[in-house]
C-alpha cells in the first residue's frame, strides 16, 4: 500500500517535473521568439533612424549648397546692379552737359539777334532823320519861292525893276543859301555814310570781340566741364572698385569659408573611414567559460567604452553597442548646423547556466572591455 502511495507520488512529481521542464521549455521558446521579434524590431528601427539621419544629411548639404548659389546671384546681381547704376550715371552726366551747351547756344544767338535788330534800328533811325531833314529843305524853299512869286505879282509895274534886282539877288542870295544847304546835305550825307561805316565796322569789331569772348567762354566751359566730369567718374570709378573689391574680399571669406568647412569636414570623414572603429559591422565577442563564471571580451576604442553595455536574461547574455556621430557646419551668416546621428549593434549569447545579473564585473585594459558575469 504505502508502496503503490510512493509510486503513485512518484508519478505524479515526475508528471509535475516534466509539465515544468514543458512550461519551461515554451517560456524559453516564446521568449526566444519575443527577442527575435525584437531585434527585427530594432534592426528596422535603426534602419529607419539611419535613413532619417541620412535625408537629413543630404538635405543640409543640399540647404548649404542652395545658399552658396544665393551668395553668388547675389554677388552677381549686386555687380551686375553697379554697373548699371555707373552707366546711368555717365549718361546723365553727358544729357546735362549737352542740355547746358545748347542752352548756351541758344542764349548766345539770341543776344546776338537782338545787337543785330538794335544796330539795323540805329542806321534805319539816321537815314530816316537824313531823308526828313531834306525834304524839310525843300519844302522851305518852295514856300519862300512861292511866297515871293506872289509878293511879285502884287508888286506895281513902277516897282518891278527894282522887284526884280531884288528878286534877282534873293534869287541870288537863295541860290547861294540852296547851294549852302545842299553843301551841308551832302557834308551830312557823307557824314552820316561815315558814320554807318564806323558803326558797321564797330559792329563788326563788336561782333568779333563778342564771338571771342563766347569761344573763350565755351573753351572755359567746355574745359571746367571736362575738368568736373573726370573728377566725377575718377570718384565713381574709385567708389565702384572699392564697393567691387568689398564684394571681391566677401566672396572670397565666404568661398575660403565653405572650402575650409568642407576640407575638415572631407578630413574628418576621411580619418574616420581609417579608423576601424568606425567600419564596425557588427560585434565579435569572444566568450570564455570559467568555473564558476563566463568572461567575455569585446576589442572596443577607449572613448566609446562607455556606450557598450551587458545585459542578463537567464541564460542570455545581449551585448549592445551604440556609436554616435555629432558634426556642426557654420554658414556664411553664423548659423550653427548641427548634425546627429546613431548606428546601434547588438549581439546575443546563449550558454549552458543560468547566469546571476546582480553579479557582473567590468574592467578595461590595453582596447578589450572585459566582462565577467557568475554563473548562479
Amino acid at each position: 500500500m504505502i508502496k503503490e502511495i510512493k509510486k503513485t507520488n512518484l508519478v505524479a512529481v515526475k508528471n509535475q517535473i516534466e509539465s515544468v521542464k514543458k512550461f519551461q521549455q515554451e517560456q524559453l521558446k516564446n521568449t526566444k521568439h519575443q527577442g527575435e521579434l525584437d531585434y527585427q524590431a530594432a534592426i528596422e528601427q535603426n534602419n529607419q533612424k539611419l535613413n532619417l539621419a541620412q535625408l537629413d544629411y543630404e538635405s543640409k548639404l543640399l540647404s548649404i549648397k542652395e545658399k552658396l548659389d544665393q551668395s553668388q546671384n547675389f554677388i552677381e546681381a549686386k555687380e551686375h546692379q553697379l554697373k548699371n547704376d555707373h552707366h546711368k550715371k555717365m549718361e546723365q552726366e553727358k544729357n546735362q552737359h549737352k542740355i547746358e551747351f545748347l542752352n548756351i547756344q541758344d542764349d548766345n544767338r539770341e543776344s546776338m539777334a537782338r545787337h543785330k535788330d538794335k544796330m539795323n534800328r540805329t542806321i534805319e533811325k539816321l537815314e530816316q532823320e537824313s531823308l526828313d531833314e531834306r525834304k524839310n529843305i525843300e519844302n522851305k524853299n518852295q514856300n519862300q519861292l512861292s511866297f515871293l512869286a506872289t509878293t511879285f505879282e502884287q508888286k506895281s509895274i513902277d516897282e518891278e525893276k527894282n522887284f526884280r534886282n531884288k528878286l534877282g539877288v534873293d534869287l541870288q542870295i537863295h541860290r547861294d543859301l540852296l547851294k549852302q544847304n545842299q553843301d551841308q546835305l551832302k557834308k551830312s550825307l557823307y557824314d552820316t555814310q561815315n558814320k554807318n561805316k564806323y558803326l558797321a565796322e564797330e559792329k563788326n569789331k563788336s561782333m568779333m570781340e563778342e564771338r571771342a569772348f563766347q569761344e573763350r567762354f565755351h573753351k572755359n566751359l567746355l574745359t571746367q566741364k571736362q575738368n568736373d566730369f573726370n573728377t566725377k567718374y575718377n570718384q565713381l570709378t574709385t567708389e565702384t572698385e572699392k564697393i567691387l573689391n568689398d564684394i571681391e574680399f566677401k566672396s572670397n571669406q565666404i568661398v575660403n569659408k565653405a572650402k575650409s568647412e568642407l576640407s575638415q569636414k572631407l578630413n574628418s570623414l576621411e580619418t574616420k573611414s581609417k579608423d576601424p572603429f568606425y567600419q564596425i559591422e557588427k560585434l565579435e565577442p569572444q566568450i570564455t567559460e570559467k568555473l564558476n563564471h563566463y568572461e567575455i571580451n569585446l576589442p572596443v576604442p577607449k572613448h566609446e567604452k562607455e556606450d557598450v553595455h551587458l545585459s542578463i536574461n537567464g541564460r542570455k547574455i545581449k551585448l549592445t553597442y551604440s556609436k554616435k556621430f555629432n558634426e556642426h557646419v557654420t554658414d556664411e551668416f553664423g548659423s550653427i548646423n548641427r548634425t546627429s546621428k546613431g548606428h546601434l549593434y547588438s549581439k546575443e549569447l546563449n550558454v549552458d547556466h543560468l547566469l546571476n545579473p546582480k553579479n557582473i564585473g567590468e574592467k578595461y585594459s590595453d582596447g578589450i572591455l572585459s566582462f565577467k558575469v557568475a554563473k548562479l
